[in-house]
């Protein structure tokens, strides 16, 4: 019980129970409470892991809300010398509820709102359970024999808590709160007095562990849900049509749990982005929009608004006025317009209909100076509709079902807690991959869909028979003991690293110390993995991490800065997320062309701002349209939060020997289980690690190339000056997504590829390096621009062509060991080309022994050597064949061509010393067809 002492300044005393007669007094591990719940569902997050395991909850709503009253606590405590007393208190510790010893249920609890039940247990040597522990320090210095002293905070501490010093310590003592002297004395003085004096010194900045004396359980009820009705500018059911748009009140009754939020809405039938209402862009009439509401319990509800959509002057002078600004009609066009429903206004105003009607005839015959069909047609129909009104032809009779109407929904869905399984092991595995997250401690936020990215690729690790190492120090089974980033050799056996929302400027550390006292530099490890080829994704908050890295910002070419924020009610453990539409912008690349991926995509999540525009320096393949988000209804979103309608949000790239994809998407733990997400994710994964070849080229790659290649005098000053001249205004055009201008754009490229194609220019393997470059340009450009057809004649078009068709694969028949010899071999191609010039190259995609044949584990000494000879191309002497980054260019063609027989020649020489493997020797080369000048 508690005494309060009128002169002393301290909140009280607390009267701590001896123990009972006959008490083992030597027994100080108190009771351990377990609560459990119903009603009850399965198990979701509710907090982040410590040691692999999650705060969960089993309430039947959301962030441990219950969605139906009468909840019943099912209690039980363990002592190792047994309980005695088992009680609750439902009124703040002013009555308690005595339980049997062995356990027992509360009553049912009902009330809506926050309720908190205190629980407590006591055992026969007179310990009483702890509660949630609270951590702080010691502000002050403490000596022995001291009776108070001052913590860093007292928070959430009252008269009776235990107070642990330095726990875990052999310097480690507990003594009690016996008063809190309100109000809180200046530092350095005491802030806490004890029960008893202290037998040990303690230094300033100890640790300290304070525990309640009892455990705190909270039952918190909210079942009624959440609905939305119109704002007061709408009056009667009816919005004029020029109105401002207009946005629902949201209302969740109290006590409820608030945070509620438009998750979607339907305009008559018809899904939509949850944005304002905007009634220029409705027909005069009846109309429905429902909205599912939702709150952070959970709860659902379908409101549906049935209204009227009204004319009159006034609205069509307001549509004029939006139109204007908008631009959707021209400036000058619409101050003439308005000045004709001024005077019929005026006319209206001074009670003579007859000048008004005269007014609006005259306006509706200057309507077809409206350029845009939509918005003349809407003003000819508005025209029409405030005529009859001033005619006084009465309005039909309004619709019985004006109003509000609601049914019961289903919410925001629960987000269960699934960790990451042990390592993934295949029988034969295609390749290893390696996820890390967050580091424990380091104080960076902890995305709540980690977990959810770890389980998904552990998944496709399964379904696709490649290995999954998770390094995330939460679940230390999942992957390996310590850090795997102590050097590019241990990085090497994975084909890709992926950053799971690996927020901090820390996750890789310069000076990270293993277990066994090893300092190594996770980051210099890191970079030289990438540099060696190696591929990187960076998923989600992978992009706001290491900020103090310059490197790793060039690597993913601009990191996280801020994000709009949303109610809280709109996703479980997703409330900053909104929907967005989500366009495929180079359906080209494996990722996106994985099955599934819309061209276009309504997603829920939370979306990034960059510190600087992705677009100059990466290969862009999804974006984001800001006007289905900027203004939504509870979304906060500033000038700064967005990217000013350019806004990527995945994308690729090729940097200092390596590769990333970034995806960008991925707070909303949804997304990780949706089939095309999974399926783009794993392609990824694919074109990331050099599995799948992938044009990721960038302007800004081409750029470092040329510098590159001009220092280490493979071109010329001048070439590369030239280059970097065509690549930036090639840059220029693109960047302003107008696609006349991307058009255009080939026309510097085509200048990079002659200026690369001059032997004048510089060497040929630098020169081969930038035609591969111009020819990956030209063919993302393509994309853009979709489907190009090329006048073929007054009577029809031809349709762009570059067809390439290979014949029976060519063999070198038995190689003879130990004699000295070179294999020959042939095969026959096809070609079609409605190019003005083509290029055929020849590419071994494969990263093992590249140009090589292999069989198994062996390869051949020397790489495949290849020609090409037809009637119709230009071929070259044999030359060897190179990797995808720089193709063996073979045979080239000045005009277009039709079934053009191509005779390719192989050569593959044999040492008279080289050891042979019993078995086939072999490799699939990729040919391919290009061209500078569709």
């Amino acid at each position: 019980m508690f005494i309060r002492a009128a002169a002393a300044a301290a909140v009280g005393a607390v009267l701590i129970a001896a123990p009972p007669a006959g008490a083992q007094s030597t027994d100080t591990s108190p009771p351990v409470v377990s609560v459990g719940n119903t009603p009850s569902a399965p198990a979701q997050r509710n907090g982040d892991p410590v040691n692999g395991v999650a705060p969960v909850s089993t309430s039947t709503g959301n962030g441990n809300w219950f969605t139906a009253a009468g909840v019943t606590l099912q209690l039980s405590a363990t002592d190792d010398v047994g309980v005695t007393r088992l009680e609750y208190s439902l009124d703040a510790g002013a009555t308690w509820v005595s339980l049997p010893a062995t356990g027992g249920s509360t009553t049912p609890i009902t009330n809506e709102g926050q309720n908190s039940v205190r629980v407590r247990a006591f055992d026969a040597a007179g310990n009483i359970a702890r509660g949630t522990a609270a951590n702080t320090t010691l502000n002050q210095a403490a000596a022995a024999g001291a009776t108070a002293v001052r913590l860093a905070s007292t928070s959430g501490r009252v008269v009776g808590d235990e107070v642990v010093l330095e726990p875990g310590t052999a310097n480690e003592e507990s003594v009690r709160i016996a008063s809190i002297p309100s109000p809180a004395p200046a530092s350095p003085n005491p802030n806490v007095t004890l029960s008893a004096p202290l037998t040990k010194a303690h230094a300033a900045a100890a640790a300290v562990t304070t525990y309640p004396q009892f455990r705190s359980v909270a039952v918190n009820i909210d079942t009624r849900r959440p609905t939305a009705t119109f704002p007061a500018q709408v009056v009667n059911n009816r919005i004029g049509h020029g109105a401002a748009n207009v946005s629902v009140t949201r209302v969740d009754p109290t006590p409820g749990s608030g945070g509620t939020a438009v998750r979607e809405t339907w305009l008559d039938g018809q899904w939509a982005y949850p944005l304002p209402l905007d009634a220029s862009k409705l027909s005069l009439g009846k109309h429905t929009w429902t909205l599912l509401m939702t709150d952070n319990a959970g709860n659902g509800n379908k409101v549906t608004l049935t209204f009227l959509v009204t004319t009159s002057i006034a609205d069509l002078d307001a549509l004029l006025a939006k139109w204007g600004t908008t631009g959707t009609i021209p400036a000058a066009t619409v101050t003439t317009l308005r000045a004709q429903v001024a005077q019929a206004k005026a006319a209206s105003d001074g009670g003579d209909k007859v000048a008004a009607i005269s007014a609006l005839d005259a306006f509706r015959g200057q309507l077809g100076t409206v350029a845009n069909a939509a918005a003349r047609n809407t003003l000819i129909t508005d025209t029409n509709d405030v005529i009859r009104q001033l005619r006084g032809i009465a309005d039909d009779p309004a619709p019985a079902d004006l109003g509000v109407t609601e049914a019961p929904a289903t919410g925001q869905p629960r987000h269960l807690f699934v960790p990451p399984s042990a390592p993934v092991r295949n029988a034969k595995p295609a390749f290893k991959v390696l996820v890390f997250s967050n580091r424990a401690g380091d104080g960076s936020f902890r995305h709540p869909a980690i977990e959810d990215a770890e389980v998904m690729i552990q998944e496709l690790g399964r379904e696709k028979n490649f290995d999954v190492d998770v390094w995330d120090p939460q679940y230390p089974n999942a992957g390996p003991a310590d850090t795997p980033f102590s050097s590019a050799a241990n990085l090497a056996q994975y084909k890709v690293i992926i950053g799971d929302s690996s927020v901090g400027n820390t996750v890789l550390n310069p000076a990270y110390k293993m277990k066994d006292g090893t300092v190594v530099n996770e980051q210099l490890a890191f970079q030289q993995y990438i540099q060696a080829g190696g591929g990187y994704i960076a998923s989600h908050a992978a992009n706001d991490s290491l900020h103090n890295w310059g490197w790793y910002k060039d690597f993913l070419g601009g990191l996280f800065v801020s994000h709009p924020s949303n109610q809280s009610g709109f996703g479980t453990d997703c409330g900053s997320c909104y929907w967005v539409e989500v366009t495929n912008e180079d359906p080209s690349h494996p990722s996106m062309a994985a099955a599934g991926v819309p061209k276009v995509a309504a997603v829920a999540d939370e979306l990034y701002h960059f510190d600087r525009k992705p677009r100059g320096y990466v290969h862009v393949l999804q974006t984001l349209n800001e006007d289905t988000y900027k203004t939504a209804m509870g979304v906060s979103a500033s000038a700064g939060q967005l990217e000013g309608g350019d806004h990527p949000i995945s994308w690729c790239s090729n940097y200092d020997g390596g590769r990333e994809w970034s995806q960008v998407l991925g707070h909303n733990w949804e997304l990780y289980k949706t089939a095309w997400f999974r399926e783009s994710f794993y392609q990824g994964i694919l074109t990331a690690g050099g599995l799948k070849y992938a044009n990721c080229v960038s302007h800004q790659e081409v750029k470092t190339l040329l510098a590159t290649l001009k220092a280490s005098g493979g071109i010329t000053d001048a070439a590369a000056t030239a280059g970097t001249t065509a690549v930036q205004a090639a840059f220029d055009k693109y960047n302003t997504l107008d696609k006349a201008q991307i058009s255009a754009s080939l026309g510097d490229i085509a200048a990079l590829n002659t200026l690369a194609q001059d032997p004048a220019s510089g060497d040929a393997a630098s020169r081969g390096k930038l035609v591969a470059k111009a020819a990956e340009l030209k063919q993302w450009m393509l994309v853009l621009l979709g489907a190009q057809d090329v006048s073929g004649g007054a009577t029809g078009t031809v349709p762009a062509t570059l067809s390439l068709a290979l014949g029976t694969p060519p063999s070198f028949g038995a190689f003879v060991p130990g004699v000295a010899t070179t294999y020959t071999a042939g095969s026959k191609a096809t070609v079609i080309s409605t190019a003005g010039d083509a290029t055929l190259s020849v590419a071994d995609a494969s990263p093992t022994a590249t140009g090589k044949l292999v069989n198994g584990s062996f390869s051949l000494a020397s790489p495949v050597q290849v020609k090409a000879t037809s009637a119709a191309g230009a071929g070259a002497a044999l030359a060897n064949v190179a990797g995808t980054s720089a193709p063996t260019p073979v045979l080239t063609y000045s005009g277009p061509v039709s079934n053009d027989e191509v005779t390719l020649s192989y050569a593959q020489a044999i040492g008279v010393n080289e050891a042979l493997r019993t078995g086939s020797y072999s490799k699939t080369f990729t040919y391919t067809l290009s061209t500078t000048t569709p």
